[in-house]
C-alpha cells in the first residue's frame, strides 16, 4: 500500500482529511464498513468501501470535523480502515505470489533464462 496524498486541510467549517491510496494488487472488501467520519470521495470510492467493487485506487475523506473528540474518533476510524486494507493487500500479494511460485514450479523446464553473453 502505498499513501499517494495525504492532506489536512483547514476551511471555514472545519477540518477534512483527505488520504488517496494505492495498492499493488486488486482488493475487495469483504465485509461492508461502517464508517462514522470517514467516507469515499465519489460515490464510486463509497461503493469500493461497501464491498461492491474491487479496487488497487481509494480516496478518502473525513466528514468536516470541527470538534477534537470528532477528530479522535476519525483518526480512530482512518487508522483502523488503512490497517485493515495494508492487511488486504498483503494478503492478495501472498496468494499472488503463491500461484506465481507454483506455476513457476510446474514449468521449471519451459521457462526461459537469461543467456549469458
Amino acid at each position: 500500500m502505498k499513501v499517494r496524498k495525504f492532506n489536512v486541510d483547514r476551511t471555514k467549517r472545519g477540518v477534512i482529511v483527505t488520504v488517496k491510496v494505492e495498492f499493488e494488487a486488486d482488493i475487495k472488501i469483504n465485509t461492508p464498513m461502517h464508517l462514522d467520519y470517514v467516507t469515499g470521495f465519489t460515490d464510486l470510492d463509497n461503493e469500493k468501501l461497501q464491498g461492491k467493487l474491487p479496487f488497487e485506487v481509494l480516496i478518502i475523506n473525513t466528514s468536516l470535523l470541527k470538534e477534537k473528540h470528532q477528530a479522535k474518533k476519525a483518526a480512530y476510524e482512518l487508522r483502523t480502515l488503512l490497517q485493515d486494507l495494508d492487511y488486504k493487500e498483503a494478503i492478495e500479494l501472498n496468494n499472488l505470489l503463491e500461484v506465481e511460485q507454483y506455476l513457476k514450479k510446474e514449468f521449471q523446464d519451459y521457462i526461459s533464462t537469461p543467456s549469458k553473453e
